[in-house]
């Protein structure tokens, strides 16, 4: 923030701490006035807040994962495992997700799982969008087993562009993860 003017405030990137009740008092010697207003943000995209954090945890366990984010609209939370939509938790019984506005305008999702198997385990991503844009959170969920790696697909990538793969996995401790390619090894990391 920076005075143009005695009578002239600038702010130069509002953002959502700026929002709130501004006053200007002007005075002289002998009485003084004042003036308001509310200084309201328009639409914006989302911004995470609150996200969980990795865990490690053993099977048959309760496990809640739980993101906050602030935006204008409200942004809508979808959760992904291994970056696949979490779609049809009818399906899964042991999955519940829920969302809610509070009153401070953030919206808080959780995904709860209960009774824990070792293949839930992998990278959980939580994804807040709206009309003006998405941000998202990302964190692992550790179970104790043996390694699994969930199907991966095809994939089609563009000729001379980028592509990013990514290895599924569940299970834990994992030791190491190695891409193979026609029988040759790729690279490997420790996990």
């Amino acid at each position: 923030m920076s005075l143009l003017s005695a009578s002239t405030l600038k702010i130069d990137r509002v953002s959502k701490k700026d929002q709130g009740i501004y006053q200007c008092i002007v005075s002289n010697a002998r009485s003084s006035a004042q003036g308001s207003s509310e200084l309201k943000l328009g639409e914006s995209p989302p911004e995470i807040s609150y996200g969980f954090v990795e865990q490690n945890v053993r099977t048959s366990a309760y496990i809640s994962l739980k993101c906050s984010a602030a935006g204008s609209p409200p942004p809508q939370f979808v959760w992904l495992l291994d970056y696949q939509p979490i779609l049809d938790v009818s399906s899964l019984h042991r999955y519940t997700m829920d969302q809610f506005l509070d009153i401070n305008s953030h919206v808080t999702t959780h995904l709860n799982i209960s009774h824990v198997h070792s293949d839930d385990g992998g990278l959980y991503t939580c994804v807040a969008s709206n009309s003006m844009g998405s941000t998202s959170h990302k964190a692992r969920l550790n179970v104790y087993g043996p390694p699994y790696v969930r199907a991966i697909g095809p994939i089609t990538a563009v000729a001379g562009e980028p592509i990013e793969m990514h290895c599924p996995f569940s299970g834990h401790p994992i030791q190491s993860v190695r891409w193979i390619r026609g029988g040759n090894e790729l690279v490997s990391g420790r996990t």
